[in-house]
């Protein structure tokens, strides 16, 4: 998987963005795009700013929405890279880990705790 990443991005260097999306896929994007300049864009089109944003997310592919989100929630059995661009990291989704993202991001409460 990741040797056909690496081939991925060294054929189309700066013609294209690769990332994983979980552990078997890749995905093959315009140049700088992911998850996070798409959460930018939406939340830019309907007019809410970035630090009103809250993402959860269990993939590499989260990763950049993570990171630009305001709050941000890893599950837990995400990749530990996607845990470590989280804000909080929640029980996984077969534990309702969503449900814990609520109760740890009172509504009203946006500002990034890192």
């Amino acid at each position: 998987h990741e040797a056909i990443r690496r081939v991925i991005v060294e054929r189309l260097a700066g013609r294209a963005t690769a990332i994983w999306t979980d552990t078997s896929g890749i995905e093959v994007l315009a140049p700088e795009v992911d998850k996070g300049t798409a959460t930018e864009w939406l939340a830019g089109a309907a007019g809410v700013p970035m630090h009103r944003v809250g993402a959860i997310g269990d993939a590499r592919n989260d990763i950049g929405m993570l990171l630009r989100s305001g709050r941000s929630a890893a599950m837990g059995a995400a990749p530990r890279e996607v845990r470590e661009a989280a804000d909080i990291v929640v029980p996984s989704v077969e534990e309702h880990g969503v449900v814990h993202v609520r109760r740890g991001y009172p509504i009203g409460e946006f500002e990034r705790r890192r």
